[in-house]
């Protein structure tokens, strides 16, 4: 299935639907079925977002760590680490961006900067619940769109 779109889960996705409508002793078949969805690959789990999911000591800590097949995305390959590279430089240099956040984001355990480097390498959809500010651009919190820096 080498034509199959995949989707690059982002931490959120996960914690969001735990903590709200799709808890796990509420909805046990939408956790089925994100498991059949990781096992056919066509959601991925970045090794970044996994680190941070596992971090937890929680349920989803435990799901994640049982439910999630070997084979993370884990790109260190030259061409993402250019990607990466792109996207911190991208921050730097866009003017959206207070220094802390750029600092916030350049700390190697956070995943969001891997996030998009992986989806400009694979060509994968990021998918993630957060949303753009009113003044579309966060001065906290870059956004997760690598098209912006194509």
């Amino acid at each position: 299935m080498s034509g199959q779109k995949k989707y690059l889960l982002d931490s959120n996705c996960l914690i969001t639907a735990k903590n709200t409508f799709y808890s796990f002793d509420f909805a046990p078949s939408f956790w089925e079925q994100m498991k059949k969805c990781l096992d056919d690959g066509t959601i991925l789990i970045h090794d970044s977002v996994y680190q941070e999911l596992v971090h937890q000591s929680d349920d989803l800590a435990q799901w994640v760590k049982d439910n999630t097949p070997p084979g993370r995305i884990n790109n260190r390959s030259a061409h993402a680490m250019l990607n990466y590279q792109k996207v911190m430089d991208h921050l730097r240099t866009c003017g959206y961006y207070k220094p802390r956040a750029i600092a916030d984001w350049a700390v190697a355990t956070v995943a969001d900067p891997q996030l998009i480097a992986s989806a400009l390498t694979t060509g994968h959809t990021i998918v993630t619940l957060e949303t753009e500010s009113k003044d579309q651009r966060s001065k906290k919190n870059p956004q997760k769109e690598p098209r912006s820096l194509t």
